[in-house]
């Protein structure tokens, strides 16, 4: 800043010192008495300048300040100034070095193109296409241009890219698809566009994928590929029909066959059996090679006996084939070995071991399959909760589990229709009560699981009867803050009355869990639920259950009922019962009664509902 006063002006013009000051961007200030508006007027007919007063040197200061504030502003200005236009100069060179073809479109018209662009649609500069739209270089069957151009116009973006045949200035035409993004360039809202050309390179790619997983041997999947899909396939979880299983397919003995035969024969017969593979299995089926003797199959099937039949098919087939090629020196056979995959699957190694392990088992067997199950030598080896682990979770993927429904008869005599649904586990050709095996569950968080398995098949099997059904819950389920919604959804899409469902909680659960049954309850009451306690006798926590709980039914504990007749213990337990029941307005309800002498007694203690062997029927079965 030059400062000055009206002297100045005598030693040099004024015209001449405002040039000065413009010439070296320097700002004037010139000090004037108030009164003095001659000099004044002589300054500002040259230019802008500062006027301060002579006499307050404050306002000199400030003056000195907002000058030296505003050359900081200006000179961070400038130096911002200076890296936009660096970048801007380093963006367009990437642009003009990148091999993607890029170009920007303002109102349908090119207003920048690459290089690479130029090339591919033939054309020598900008000036020869920026005067053209999308539409003059290419044209598509798979959307309209001209929609495109006017939705691109709206700022409406394509999700995926467009297909289209790009027509070049220089003539010919290939295949390509165009991505678009909005961007700004030059200062302006543009479209930037990317074409990519669908020619050989593409092609070569994909094949060199398809090249990675694939074994050469037998142009089956590798093993990795088809771990990584198993994997995906158990991620999803994803609710289908029918069975899914791996099956693990080698030949029998293969260390001693591959010795006797030589490995370029040995191969043969592992190029045999994958072709048998390829045969006999699905386009929607996943075979690779797992090893160098084996091959394995992710297939689904309507039920476990289609997946036999494939199993009993490739071991058939293999051995008809095999023996031709092998010689008189070796009789190859075939083992097949599957396991059930199913939401209790922890990952693809478990169900790979399990399937090797059924192959591992068939080596004596006529039909050369078998499906995997736990084993009593697995079972040595582990505590007995990671044996009942095991046995629940491989019943919930294999569908070994099934519900019995039992009468319950009205001693009064009204014809409505109730009973109670019991669950049974299917495990070495015995039938284990759900008693038996829902505590070890309950511990392992699978007692909700089963109960998800097991309800909807039930559901639909009582829907339309008008049937009163008992369905007992876990206490996992109890707990389980979404189990209410999914129960309402299962009700609508099996399109059951809510008024024919009795849902039964365990006595001891409840009283454990009484916030969370009262919340479930209250919940599920409004839609028409009602509810019961099972397992219930004289104990204290089972009366304040009562008390608490909207309830309707109870049944009475397992051993009460049988020789009742005989046992004035237990028909004390059973008048306490039932006085407990009378003030909460709940029935109760009496199982396993065996002869009459004991539904007399019940009757005598006030029970009305019972059901046992003393009805000699046969009771229904559901999910077998």
């Amino acid at each position: 800043m030059v400062l000055g006063n009206p002297q100045c002006f005598e030693s040099i013009p004024a015209a001449e010192l405002f040039a000065l000051a413009v010439k070296h961007q320097v700002d004037l200030a010139l000090r004037l008495a108030p009164d003095d508006a001659a000099a004044c007027s002589e300054a500002l007919q040259h230019g802008s300048v500062r006027v301060v007063n002579s006499e307050d040197e404050d306002q000199l200061l400030g003056c000195v300040r907002d000058l030296l504030s505003m050359k900081a502003s200006a000179h961070s200005l400038q130096i911002a100034h200076e890296r936009l236009e660096e970048l801007e100069q380093r963006y367009r060179t990437l642009l003009d070095a990148s091999s993607e073809a890029t170009a920007y479109l303002h109102e349908g018209l090119h207003v920048y193109a690459n290089p690479a662009y130029l090339e591919l649609v033939g054309a020598p500069d900008l000036a020869a296409i920026a005067t053209l739209s999308l539409i003059d270089l290419a044209s598509s069957d798979a959307c309209d241009l001209k929609k495109l151009l006017r939705d691109l116009g709206a700022g409406e973006i394509p999700e995926q890219p467009v297909p289209v045949v790009v027509q070049p200035r220089s003539g010919g035409q290939f295949e390509a698809v165009l991505s678009f993004s909005i961007a700004r360039f030059d200062g302006e809202e543009c479209i930037q566009t990317v074409v990519r050309q669908e020619d050989a390179q593409s092609h070569l790619k994909q094949e060199v994928a398809r090249l990675r997983r694939t074994d050469p041997l037998t142009r089956l999947s590798n093993r990795t590929h088809f771990v990584a899909m198993l994997d995906e396939r158990l991620q999803e979880q994803a609710e289908s029909e029918g069975e899914t299983a791996v099956l693990f397919v080698e030949p029998s003995d293969p260390g001693t066959l591959q010795r006797k035969l030589g490995i370029s024969s040995f191969d043969r017969l592992i190029a045999i059996l994958a072709e048998i593979a390829r045969e006999v299995t699905e386009p929607e089926d996943l075979a690779a090679r797992f090893s160098d003797h084996g091959i394995s199959i992710l297939a689904q099937r309507e039920n476990r006996k289609a997946l036999q039949d494939l199993g009993e098919r490739i071991a058939a087939a293999f051995a008809d084939r095999a023996g031709a090629n092998a010689g008189a020196e070796a009789e190859p056979g075939c083992q097949v070995g599957a396991a059930i995959v199913g939401p209790q699957t922890r990952n693809a190694e478990e169900a790979i071991s399990q399937a090797r392990s059924a192959c591992a088992s068939v080596t004596e067997s006529e039909t050369g399959f078998a499906f995997w199950k736990p084993s009593e030598v697995e079972e040595e080896n582990q505590e007995e909760e990671a044996r009942w682990s095991e046995k629940i979770r491989f019943a919930l993927n294999s569908n070994e589990l099934f519900s019995i429904q039992q009468s319950i008869v009205n001693l009064e005599g009204e014809s409505e229709g109730m009973f109670e649904n019991r669950t049974f586990m299917r495990d070495d050709g015995n039938n284990v009560p759900v008693e038996a095996f829902l505590q070890h569950a309950e511990r392992v968080d699978l007692g909700a699981a089963i109960d998800r398995h097991v309800i909807p098949g039930l559901l639909d099997s009582i829907a339309g009867s008008g049937d009163l059904h008992l369905i007992s819950v876990s206490a996992n389920s109890i707990l389980d803050f979404s189990f209410s919604n999914w129960f309402k959804r299962q009700l609508e899409e099996l399109g059951v009355q809510a008024s024919q469902v009795i849902l039964q909680f365990d006595a001891r659960a409840a009283a454990a869990n009484i916030k969370p049954c009262a919340r479930l309850v209250e919940e599920l009451r409004a839609e028409g639920v009602t509810f019961s306690l099972s397992s219930f006798d004289d104990q204290r926590h089972h009366a304040e259950v009562l008390k608490q709980v909207d309830i309707a039914w109870v049944k009475l504990r397992a051993g009460l009922a049988p020789g009742i007749a005989g046992n004035t213990a237990h028909q004390a337990i059973v008048r306490d019962v039932v006085r407990v029941a009378e003030q909460q307005q709940a029935e109760v309800i009496a199982d396993d009664v065996r002869d009459a002498a004991d539904l007399a007694v019940l009757w005598q203690c006030g029970v009305r509902r019972v059901s046992g062997e003393f009805l000699k029927e046969s009771p229904q079965v559901v999910g077998q």
